[in-house]
């Protein structure tokens, strides 16, 4: 009877110790999804603005990034936009770095950051931060962003303008801001996802599909360079059809070749860990 019950025992043991090994195989957890983030800058060739008119930052420990252009209209009036961009995104770093919680709100990151953003002038602005498995946005005006998977882009953000090359944009005087005008999204994302943030600069100077090619560099600050460089080569091609051309025709003007413009672009690959 011992030799049976003993047995018996080791059978069970066994059986409990195989389905715990298998239920450990098959419970496999959600990965915890993060941005890896690069960038790179290429302000147009002006010497009386060597720093241009874009800005930008990064908060890897909030995982939230943003880009700003500063109108370049206001240059007319003696007034330097790269200084009001420059301060809009310092304000949301700022902002940014002292958000109490997991998830960053955007709009209200926005709309502090603008409160507190003094300079004269204007310009346009997007952010990204991600929540979990959700890539929220916020943006006002022609910077914007994409994702791609598998080389494809997945989503691309609106293009905000009241005209052509007359993009919708955020200041503090005179006459209101765009800000409540300010598209919000949200993009479901996974491990693999790269999420391109530029300026026009980018965007009006390089199609979705020439980025997607590009898309699988591995590391993000090699792929912002990259495309940087792209864009700064198609906004010197006098026979390059840029996405800028295009959109010149279908709204009555002439233009032909690229559009020269400060580059900004930020790069983020959504990577996972267990």
């Amino acid at each position: 009877m011992t030799d049976m019950k003993r047995k018996l025992d080791d059978q069970i043991s066994d059986e409990f110790q195989f389905q715990f090994s298998s239920a450990k195989k098959m419970a496999t957890p959600n990965p915890i999804l993060k941005m890896k983030f690069g960038s790179f800058y290429i302000p147009k060739d002006n010497p009386s603005k060597p720093l241009g008119e874009d800005a930008h930052f990064i908060s890897a420990a909030k995982q939230t990034a943003g880009v700003a252009d500063g109108v370049g209209g206001w240059a007319a009036k003696g007034i330097d936009a790269g200084v009001y961009a420059r301060e809009l995104m310092a304000n949301c770093a700022a902002v940014v770095a002292n958000e109490r919680g997991g998830r960053v709100d955007l709009g209200k990151v926005l709309a502090m950051a603008c409160s507190r953003t003094a300079a004269r002038g204007s310009s346009t602005a997007c952010m990204v931060s991600l929540d979990g498995a959700v890539l929220r946005s916020a943006l006002v005006g022609d910077s914007g962003y994409a994702v791609f998977r598998d080389k494809k882009c997945i989503h691309r953000s609106p293009v905000q303008q009241r005209g052509f090359n007359h993009p919708y944009q955020l200041k503090r005087e005179p006459g209101p801001s765009d800000l409540g005008y300010a598209s919000r999204e949200e993009v479901p994302v996974a491990a693999g996802d790269v999420v391109v943030v530029g300026t026009d600069g980018l965007f009006d100077n390089a199609y979705t599909d020439e980025i997607g090619e590009l898309s699988e560099t591995p590391e993000p600050g090699d792929l912002a360079w990259e495309l940087a460089a792209l864009a700064l080569y198609n906004s010197n091609d006098d026979k390059y059809d840029s996405p800028f051309a295009v959109a010149a025709r279908a709204a009555g003007r002439q233009h032909t070749g690229g559009k020269i413009d400060d580059i900004t672009i930020i790069v983020a690959r959504i990577v996972g860990s267990h």
